[in-house]
């Protein structure tokens, strides 16, 4: 996982821009997506006392190998696959 910047990282519960996920082999990217939603609305509970909107996960893309994973989620997680975690704005 790589995040681009620490302040990404604190929406999904860490402070480091980069970390290393373990899953279990066969994984896809929507049960990856999955795991993501879940560390967000906790990271969200904490930083705002309970009020969450889940659906402010929108706002970020994740990409691996420069294709958006929410379009391919039934597609298995790699080996070695990076995921970059962006602000949906980012732009380029």
């Amino acid at each position: 996982m790589r995040y681009v910047g620490r302040d990404i990282a604190e929406y999904f519960g860490t402070s480091e821009k980069f970390e290393v996920l373990q899953i279990p082999e066969g994984s896809t990217y929507g049960q990856l997506l999955e795991h993501f939603r879940a560390r967000f609305v906790q990271a969200l509970k904490r930083r705002h006392g309970g009020r969450i909107n889940e659906d402010m996960l929108s706002v970020f893309v994740f990409v691996s190998r420069g294709r958006n994973i929410r379009r391919i989620p039934d597609e298995p997680v790699e080996d070695g696959d990076e995921i970059l975690v962006v602000p949906a704005d980012a732009g380029g």
